[in-house]
This record gives structure tokens, sequence and C-alpha cells, in this order.
């Protein structure tokens, strides 16, 4: 279909006038790590007035600030790589292992036939004015994974049966961890919502030394970045971001300083700060202290009422 193949027997008869545009990953390997994506596109596409580029990068959630693609998350460079295609206009888009559903969903204001190469299913194509199923049935999944099943029983339909712990998040003592994990960290997370787990386990003591809290900030970050590059693609309805629908339990440390309720809940507004939410879905005393400091304990326990009552 693209030309770039000469069939072994038979004969390919292709419309003049047809465009065909084709995504693989690799696609971003190819793109100047020290510019910008605007002005890529403005190489890409000479002639075209700056602010008609910014728009057709806009559509993609990506903005005109001067920052090199090695900036860039994997998810971005995809992006501009989407916006690189979408701006030729296909009449046909060739999807060879798309890594995020999300993505080719911001195509719809083009009306082009999209055909998705999976070696999870069979190719099937999707028209994605509509992004209406074939008449097969076929769906397209977001991994090899099956998406969580609840129990017959489960009388807790907003939180998943299983949870996700991030102990390891921050952590380069015990786990190891780099900052350089993070982008492998935030695949795993958009794997993990995918297929149907939102209760996320954090603390504000995950992490060591100068990454103290890590787990946090990373779960807030993965948050935003999940919404900019994959919330459409996920089953989550009603309108809402994805931060509705993720449950964050954190953990609040009883270290010896904490001494009063309002300590406590400081320590809660602190958490806050670093996932960059405005309310936590659950919030716990890490551990107890009781058995050797039993007041500070009941401090600590008026403070989780206290955080409760202020609804933070």
């Amino acid at each position: 279909m693209t030309g770039e193949l000469f069939p072994l027997d038979g004969m390919v008869r292709r419309h003049n006038h047809l465009r065909v545009a084709q995504f693989h990953q690799h696609l971003t390997e190819k793109l100047d790590m020290e510019m910008p994506a605007l002005h890529y596109m403005i190489i890409e596409y000479p002639g075209n007035e700056e602010e008609k580029m910014r728009g057709s990068i806009g559509k993609f959630g990506l903005t005109g600030k001067v920052m090199a693609m090695k900036s860039l998350s994997d998810g971005q460079r995809i992006r501009v790589i989407f916006a690189q295609l979408a701006f030729r206009q296909p009449h046909m888009l060739l999807l060879d292992e798309p890594t995020s559903l999300a993505i080719a969903r911001k195509l719809s204001s083009f009306p082009v036939m999209a055909f998705f190469s999976s070696s999870l299913t069979p190719t099937a194509p999707y028209s994605i004015n509509s992004f209406t199923p074939p008449s097969s049935g076929l769906s397209l999944p977001s991994s090899s994974y099956n998406p969580l099943k609840l129990p017959l029983f489960w009388p807790w339909q907003k939180v998943s049966p299983i949870g996700f712990g991030t102990w390891a998040w921050g952590n380069q003592l015990l786990w190891g961890y780099q900052e350089a994990m993070d982008d492998e960290l935030q695949r795993t997370f958009n794997l993990a919502v995918d297929n149907g787990m939102n209760l996320f386990d954090i603390a504000d003591s995950y992490g060591t030394g100068r990454l103290n809290g890590q787990s946090e900030k990373l779960l807030g970050k993965f948050i935003r970045e999940f919404q900019v590059n994959d919330y459409e693609a996920t089953s989550y309805a009603g309108g809402k971001g994805l931060q509705d629908d993720i449950v964050i339990a954190t953990k609040f440390a009883a270290y010896p300083w904490q001494l009063t309720p309002g300590q406590f809940v400081n320590a809660c507004r602190g958490s806050l700060e670093r996932i960059q939410v405005e309310q936590i879905g659950i919030g716990q005393l890490h551990w107890s202290n009781a058995n050797y400091a039993p007041l500070q304990e009941m401090a600590l326990w008026d403070g989780l009422v206290a955080m409760y009552e202020k609804v933070i």
C-alpha cells in the first residue's frame, strides 16, 4: 500500500492522489533531539505560517514552547510524529504496533481509515472518524493482559480488587531506583490502569535521601502524563479525568517529631503538594508506635480524624 515493497505476483493499482501515512515506533529515532517540536514541523512543512504549525501540534497536546525533543517523554515524541502525519491529511493511516490508542484518536478530525498491525491480534481496520469496531467485534487491547474482573461479590465497586504498591519508586538503597527508570515506570503505570487497576499505595516515606516522598511525586506525574497521552483510550467514562478514578492510598510516617494532630495534618498537606491533587482517597498511619510511644500514637490517630474532617 505504501509502495515500499513490490509484489512477487499480481498487480497493485493505487489511485494517483491517494495519500498514505505510516506509523511505527522507530520513527521517533529519526527526530532531531536538539530541535523543538514546533521547529521540526516548520522544517518538515516549509512555507506554512508558524501559527498554523502551532495549531497542528496543539491538536496533540503539544505546545510551541522552546523545548528540545530530548526533554520530551516517549509519549510526547510519538505525538510529534502523529502531528507530522496528520498534517498531510492522509486518506489511509497504517499503524504498526501502536503504543497508544489515545494518540490515534487525536486524528478524529481527519476522514481517515486506519489499519492497526499487532502481534497480539489479527490486523483489523478501524475508521478513525468514528472509531467503530468492525463487525467481528474485535477490539484492540492496550496490552497483552486481560482486564481485571471483579469478584461476584465486591462491594467496593470504585476500587479494583488488586492494588499497586510503589515502595520501590525512589528507593535507591533496597531497590536500586534511578530517575532514568521513570519512563519505564510510566509505561508500567499505564499498563496497570489500562487493565482496570486503580488502587495505588504510596507513602510519604517511600524514597531515600533527597528522593524522600518520590513515590508520591511520581504517582502524580504519571496520572498527569496518562491523562495527556492515554486517557481517551481507557474504559473510564462520564467525562471525568483519570484523577477522579484513581484511588490514592498514602501512608504517613510516625516520625518521632510528629507529636500533634496538627503536624500530621501538615504531613497530609505535604503529600497533596507532592502528588498535586486536592484530596487523597485513603490516609493511613504507616506503622504503629503504640508499644513505645502510646501518647504519640493517640495524637496521630487524632490527626487522621482531623484530615477526614477537613476533607483532605
